[in-house]
């Protein structure tokens, strides 16, 4: 049985946890490849979160999970978005507490809008997710217009396409 590799359904769920991670974190390094700011990149994580949940809806359900869960600031994930945070772009969030808050509200966005869409009832398109990535950004500081221009550079490398039911 599976329980001969796994002690128990918890070391199950969590062995399957870790790989839908890192199948993501692969993901997410493609596409922050070469991109000269930490704001790109920054950007080009949350839309890979969201590729990932149109393109695979159960592995979004996993992702959602690990990353809301308590802890959350350790996932490989919240880990890769507080380095990017540690630049001196983000020189704003240097008061204590502030890269944490910046990195729960990146991850909070990031939960919900894959839940925005996976959900069938929702209208949820690339409009939507350029403003909340967007809006991420301008609220880490980014000037509004400079933050619009990160976020169409990160959704012009993705092969993401809006099959909205």
């Amino acid at each position: 049985t599976v329980y001969n590799y796994f002690g128990d359904k918890a070391a199950l769920v969590e062995a399957v946890t870790q790989r839908v991670e890192a199948r993501v974190l692969e993901r997410i390094e493609r596409a922050m490849w070469n991109l000269p700011t930490a704001r790109a990149r920054v950007a080009a994580v949350i839309y890979t979160m969201f590729e990932t949940a149109a393109q695979f809806p159960e592995e979004s359900v996993i992702l959602e999970r690990r990353i809301g869960a308590a802890g959350s600031h350790e996932s490989l994930i919240g880990a890769l978005i507080l380095a990017e945070l540690r630049n001196r772009e983000f020189d704003r969030l240097a008061e204590a507490g502030a890269r944490r808050a910046a990195l729960t509200l990146i991850l909070s966005a990031i939960c919900s809008g894959m839940r925005e869409v996976v959900c069938g009832r929702s209208c949820w398109g690339e409009a939507e997710t350029l403003a909340l990535v967007a809006r991420c950004l301008a609220a880490l500081g980014v000037d509004e217009e400079q933050a619009s221009l990160e976020a169409r550079v990160a959704s012009s490398r993705l092969n993401w396409t809006y099959d909205v039911a």
